[in-house]
């Protein structure tokens, strides 16, 4: 019986299996709120911005940054500090204290994750922040931007499933032509 050798255009496919999964990685995080700006605004007072999908966002404290041309300089926790959120229909959006440590830095600003949110319906918002003492006055620059860590880890697991697959083709395709260059009968028999 005689053993079918893998083409060597086996190992172009585990290297396009491999280049389709960096590709939709790409894509992926293009197309995900990764690279989304998010909402800044001014804390305290009172501000309207619009979300436009649903789902789980996070609230940074920007506290090094530059809003409208003015310098923000603040520390990473400001004590006192209440902010309350509205959706559009005027109801209460619960606030959660953020469960994991989330941090950025990016072109001069860095924030820190302070809250958690989930909204069920796109539309304009409103927040409001104030302090304990009204003569407190630090004013503090927070992002609102969708919350994007699980859509780290799926792109992660698409780029990390693509290249086990090409691998194991791969790995395939070398381990059975191995196989059958050892196997072929000697023709002087």
């Amino acid at each position: 019986m005689e053993q079918q050798v893998p083409s060597k255009k086996m190992y172009g496919l585990a290297i396009g299996i491999f280049l389709v999964g960096t590709i939709l990685l790409f894509f992926f995080f293009i197309n995900s709120g990764v690279f989304k700006q998010g909402e800044r605004l001014i804390v305290p007072g009172e501000s309207q911005f619009t979300l436009d999908s649903k789902g789980k966002y996070t609230i940074f404290n920007e506290y090094q940054s530059v809003f409208d041309g003015k310098v923000y300089s603040n520390e990473q926790s400001i004590p006192g500090l209440h902010v309350a959120l509205t959706d559009p229909s005027g109801q209460t959006v619960e606030l959660e204290p953020i469960n994991i440590n989330s941090t950025y830095t990016l072109n001069g600003r860095e924030g820190v994750g302070v809250l958690t949110f989930s909204v069920d319906e796109v539309g304009t918002y409103t927040m409001a922040g104030w302090y304990d003492n009204d003569t407190q006055a630090t004013e503090v620059v927070v992002l609102i931007k969708k919350t994007f860590l699980s859509e780290v880890f799926i792109g992660i697991g698409i780029f990390i499933g693509g290249f086990i697959f090409a691998l194991i083709v791969f790995l395939w395709t070398f381990i059975k032509r191995r196989k059958a260059t050892k196997t072929i009968p000697s023709a002087q028999g």
